[in-house]
């Protein structure tokens, strides 16, 4: 079992490393900024045309568009529908803890800058400020989640590298919006991320996700 393991980590190196530079220069920047900053710094790029393209690439992460997209993988590949919504059951568990049980009181901007004194912020039409339980970005989250486990589903270094681009743009568009800090959308990515490659570790080993009904499509399966 290590052995298969360390050769499936070794042929998916390229995604690791993808990965892990854009979380180590995710550490950097989260050393280096100060809270509110990001925000703040985005609230200028504010216009009509940049609001409906953030409006857009928010829905990236919408928990929505998750279920949607592993649904529709059943049609094309029924192990990789099985991933993606065991990858999003997880993610969802632990942000759900980390949310509501560990950091309750975690204020998102709008709250944040009301009570510092900082100022007001600049909305989009279509999405309704939060107040509370910031941290970590469920939306960032779930971009991740379904982005990561897409690449992780796949080995197609093009395809790989957008389906993260996708994803960090889902987290910057949490922060364009007012809705999160900087440390909400990093650490809400690395649940995302952690939680789409421990399912797919997981079930690379499992007897049953190599059953023989797990192979194909629902079409196949459909059509006889």
């Amino acid at each position: 079992m290590k052995n298969t393991l360390r050769t499936h980590l070794y042929s998916r190196m390229w995604l690791i490393v993808l990965l892990s530079s854009l979380f180590l220069i995710g550490a950097v920047l989260l050393l280096m900024i100060e809270k509110g900053e990001m925000v703040l710094a985005l609230q200028a790029y504010h216009n009509w045309g940049t609001d409906r393209i953030v409006w857009f690439i928010n829905l990236l992460g919408d928990g929505w568009t998750l279920l949607i997209v592993a649904l529709l993988l059943f049609f094309v590949n029924i192990r990789a529908g099985i991933q993606l919504l065991l990858s999003a059951a997880f993610t969802g568990l632990l942000i759900l803890i980390l949310k509501k049980l560990i950091y309750p009181g975690a204020m998102r901007p709008l709250q944040y800058f009301k009570e510092t004194g900082g100022p007001a912020l600049l909305k989009v039409n279509g999405i309704e400020l939060g107040s509370w339980h910031s941290f970590p970005s469920g939306h960032t989250a779930a971009a991740f989640t379904l982005f990561v486990s897409l690449a992780l589903l796949n080995k197609n270094k093009k395809l790989e590298l957008l389906f993260i681009l996708l994803a960090a743009m889902a987290g910057i568009a949490r922060i364009y919006l007012g809705q999160h800090f900087y440390e909400d959308v990093y650490f809400g990515a690395l649940a995302g991320t952690f939680s789409s490659f421990i399912t797919h570790l997981i079930l690379i080993e499992s007897k049953w996700y190599r059953q023989k009904w797990t192979r194909g499509s629902l079409i196949d399966r459909l059509k006889h």
